[in-house]
């Protein structure tokens, strides 16, 4: 009953800091911003992909609009903005979702925003909008505010607003009302038709905002007053006096089904023609209790398969914002049997997870029980973010499957969560950049760290923007995955008796040639080595640092080194990435990659054999090769990321030039919301080293699987049933390990390798799918 009092607690806390955020929806080239000291701070683009349907904004955040791209932003009480291209708008203040009282205050730099504004009849509510002359203050209404140079204008399309200039004038603006407040009278002025004349594009709101804003107006309290109408205008609001046409019918605001639309228009504003609506019923207290706490806790219930074994499992996600810091939880029960009784729940690596230090000996061993405290505490993060790599200040923690130190030949995309959940860690990547010097560390694991890695880098030349930097990376113990025996046959007994240290150092250079948010290009070069430890002799090798692995029989030519150099950067809405490797022997460029947890045995036993036989021609080659990567995002819909490493040896048997067995492809294809029907999503990646050898079945790869250790599938599809209820399809691959954490071998081709295994899993989410 204590772990489920925690969690519960958990829950309510989580629910506290989510209730009063913000959303934007958009579409096209948008940034944005944190004021602080009335300077803009860049937050997140829509190029970095950070930038969503959902993304929370807090107060003083500054979201711009480029080019063709508009946006819309939901406040918590119901307010609809929609953003015109080239517009900037600010949230000077924001009152939380079913606040008695208080001041919603949109200020607008420049452009064009649209206000549909919710009913704030019987609440001690108000909203406004501030131009930098000018205050508009409204009630349950629909206008548009247009700042551009020499016009500071509102127009009216429903409702009324009280329009301030800067001499302290005030005019009262109808339906079918505009005024200027920088133009040489002062006064409303009447337009025939508002939409038409000033809306534009604005007209149009999408489904999605709409669909949102109702189940925030619905879970609002009620008032003692009149009851608004669908539209969320107060009754009478909007109808004006001038006799002219009346206004256009302002988007319903109702959850709908849009049954046909013969002109092709967006629900919403004029020009709707054969659109029909069939209204549900309207929800009660339960309804609106339950949409608003899936919403927040990202509920998932279904099963998963963990080494070899299925569950089921109830998890809620979580994710909220506060100011730059974004972070989500991750709070299980993966259960078999009785989902009340805990001693049925599953523990990764054999830790009872929601113990919380209960089941440790507190007298006897207080330290062990403190660490299970923190540990059981830090399963609990899913990611915690702040700022981007390269940004002054970047810190991650939680489930990194991009993890990167420089510009990668050590480690590129290193990923901790290849197997999660049935290997939970919960690691650490920090940058700091002080101008002239800076830093970057990183670990696999923050309670039990195992791959340790730092870069130091300083920029010496003043103004010039060349910095030099040393890094390295360790692992602590890249053994401790292998069985001692495998169908009770002893197994890898020199690996695990040498017990090694991987220990891997490299140089760098780095030039920014331009960076710019349009585009970046970056320059680069680095060196590097790999030299092992190890803490025990065994199999006649001896104890220490294994210098030897650097220079051939007889110390007259180096070895078992790495050199990379090319550019890097991005163009728009395309990233890319080009680079000449050059390395020898047992080194590796990318040595810690995505799929580094899964093979770290494989690379033991790799380097344990150089070790004992350093003579071999086998580990007498040297290996050329062009990577090349490259990502783009299409309007937001569609992200593909394609790379490819092509590396070229010296055959050891003919000497002549062939292509290596270590190539590596990645591709990665994910469709969001918008481009397939009924809002479905969907997306696969598929990460794989020696590809080719293993498509022709040569090179000792006749009898490998596409499907095997050493590739990472992922592949999804999100069908949203509901506005708060996804099923998701799921399918990838998993290395199976026993009860303690331990990757399971098997005899395949003659060889000890590690056992994988399809995992495909069909859920259902409430709240929507999370991270």
């Amino acid at each position: 009953m204590k772990r489920l009092a925690i969690l519960l607690a958990l829950l309510a806390l989580v629910g506290f800091y989510v209730a009063a955020q913000e959303l934007v929806y958009y579409e096209g080239e948008i940034r944005v911003y944190e004021r602080g000291n009335n300077q803009l701070f860049e937050l997140q683009d829509s190029i970095d992909g950070y930038v969503t349907f959902g993304y929370e904004l807090d107060t003083h955040y500054v979201v711009r609009t480029f080019g063709g791209a508009s946006a819309e932003i939901l406040l918590p009480n119901g307010h609809l903005l929609k953003l015109d291209e080239d517009t900037e708008v600010e949230l000077a203040s924001v009152v939380a979702h079913g606040a008695e009282s208080g001041s919603d205050v949109v200020s607008v730099a420049a452009g064009r925003v649209r206000s549909v504004v919710a009913s704030l009849t019987g609440t001690g509510r108000r909203f406004q909008v501030n131009t930098p002359s000018a205050v508009g203050g409204v009630r349950g209404t629909d206008f548009l505010t247009e700042v551009l140079e020499g016009s500071e204008t509102i127009a009216v399309l429903e409702g009324v607003v009280d329009f301030a200039n800067s001499a302290g004038e005030h005019i009262q603006l109808a339906a079918n009302q505009f005024a200027n407040a920088l133009g040489s009278t002062f006064a409303p002025e009447t337009a025939a038709n508002i939409a038409e004349q000033f809306y534009g594009r604005l007209n149009e709101l999408s489904d999605r905002a709409l669909q949102a804003r109702q189940t925030l107006i619905s879970a609002l309290p009620p008032t003692d007053q009149e009851t608004p109408d669908q539209n969320g205008e107060e009754p009478g609001d909007g109808t004006g006096d001038q006799g002219e046409e009346p206004a256009p019918e302002a988007p319903t605001t109702t959850d709908a089904v849009v049954v046909e639309n013969v002109g092709g228009d967006t629900e919403g504003g004029e020009g709707e023609s054969g659109v029909g609506i069939e209204g549900p019923s309207e929800p009660g207290p339960l309804d609106n209790f339950m949409a608003g706490l899936t919403e927040a806790l990202g509920f998932e219930i279904g099963t998963v398969t963990l080494g070899g074994e299925t569950y089921s499992k109830v998890i809620a996600q979580p994710t909220f914002q506060l100011g730059r810091l974004r972070m989500g939880l991750y709070l299980p029960i993966i259960y078999t049997g009785n989902l009340f009784d805990p001693s049925l729940w599953y523990h990764p690596a054999g830790n009872n997870e929601w113990s919380f230090g209960f089941d440790q000996d507190w007298s006897g061993e207080p330290l062990v029980a403190v660490g299970d405290v923190l540990t059981d505490l830090a399963l609990k993060i899913r990611f915690i973010e702040w700022g981007d790599m390269r940004d002054p200040f970047f810190l991650k923690v939680g489930n990194l499957d991009t993890l990167t130190l420089g510009h990668g030949l050590l480690m590129n995309n290193y990923a901790n969560d290849t197997d999660f959940p049935t290997v939970r860690r919960v690691g650490l990547n920090l940058g700091i950049d002080f101008g002239r010097f800076g830093f970057e560390a990183l670990t696999n694991d923050v309670a039990r760290p195992q791959i340790l890695g730092t870069r130091l880098y300083a920029r010496p030349f003043g103004g010039f923007p060349l910095a030099v930097g040393v890094s390295g990376v360790v692992d602590l113990g890249p053994a401790r995955d292998l069985p001692s025996e495998v169908d009770g046959t002893p197994a890898f007994e020199v690996e695990r008796a040498t017990d090694p240290i991987f220990t891997n150092m490299a140089v760098d250079l780095d030039l920014p040639v331009m960076e710019r948010d349009l585009a970046t290009l970056i320059l680069y070069g680095d060196a590097g080595v790999m030299v092992p430890y190890l803490r025990n002799a065994a199999g006649g090798l001896t104890a220490g640092m294994q210098w030897d692995v650097l220079t051939g029989p007889g110390g007259n030519d180096l070895r078992n080194y790495g050199i990379a150099s090319g550019l890097m950067g991005h163009v728009s809405i395309l990233d890319y990435r080009l680079e000449f490797q050059n390395f020898h022997g047992v080194f590796r460029p990318a040595f810690y990659d995505s799929n580094y947890d899964r093979i770290r045995g494989e690379k033991v036993r790799e380097t344990i054999a150089y070790l004992q036989n350093p003579a071999d021609p086998a580990y007498d080659h040297q290996t050329i090769g062009i990577y090349g990567e490259a990502g783009v995002n299409i309007a937001d819909l569609v992200r593909i990321d394609a790379g490819y490493l092509w590396p070229w040896t010296r055959d050891p048997d003919t000497d002549r030039i062939v292509m290596g067995d270590n190539d590596e492809l990645g591709v990665s294809l994910w469709i969001q919301d918008g481009l397939l029907p009924y809002g479905i999503t969907a997306g696969a990646s598929y990460h794989r080293t020696h590809f080719v050898p293993t498509l022709l079945g040569e090179g000792g790869f006749e009898n490998a699987s596409l499907f095997d250790e050493y590739t990472v599938l992922e592949g999804r599809i999100v069908y949203p049933v509901a506005p708060i209820m996804d099923i998701v399809a799921s399918v990838s691959t998993q290395i199976l390990r026993d009860e303690n954490g331990d990757i399971q071998y098997e005899m395949r081709g003659g060889e000890l390798r590690p056992v994988w295994g399809p995992v495909i899993s069909i859920e259902t989410v409430l709240g929507g799918f999370g991270e």
